[in-house]
């Protein structure tokens, strides 16, 4: 009778705690923020129609961006590829691309790698000016081995860019 009684007043409450105290743990886990900054991206075109026709499906751009701290030091780079995946989608003039970016920060090895597809006008390698993107962290190397998370890219009206990667714990 004394365990019974001593179970109900204390046993139960505690496994309740014992239940709960993971859950709470595990949403108390934030996330690591990583922010890059860049001018001007040099981008180099490869068209399917090589004799001056229109956009095509498969066409591919390369990126190559010098990353930056907010305060303008020289931090890694940004290497990538834009693949044309859809035409006149979401709208006329308007393009789909697949990216893979790879951001490569502080030492060469230390690399975020992105991937996903966003919205791009026809007539633009990248996205707008005043835009915003979210794409996926796929993955990543040296201290950022193992990376998954989001990547927040920024285009602001004075053509410079941020990307702020979200990285899971």
């Amino acid at each position: 009778m004394f365990f019974h009684d001593a179970f109900r007043r204390y046993g139960m409450p505690l496994t309740l705690v014992g239940l709960f105290l993971p859950l709470q743990a595990a949403g108390a886990v934030e996330s690591r923020v990583v922010t890059v900054h860049h001018a001007t991206v040099a981008m180099t075109t490869i068209p399917v129609n090589r004799n001056g026709g229109p956009a095509s499906l498969g066409d591919v751009r390369v990126a190559n961006a010098v990353l930056t701290d907010r305060a303008g030091v020289r931090i890694g780079e940004l290497h990538g590829t834009l693949t044309t995946t859809a035409i006149d989608t979401p709208g006329p003039g308007d393009e789909i691309r697949q990216s893979n970016l790879v951001f490569q920060i502080g030492r060469p090895q230390d690399q975020i790698v992105v991937g996903g597809e966003s919205a791009y006008p026809a007539s633009s390698s990248t996205i707008a000016r005043a835009t915003t993107t979210i794409r996926s962290i796929l993955g990543g190397s040296g201290r950022y081995a193992g990376a998954r998370g989001t990547a927040r890219t920024d285009h602001f009206a004075d053509g410079t860019w941020k990307h702020v990667f979200r990285l899971m714990p």
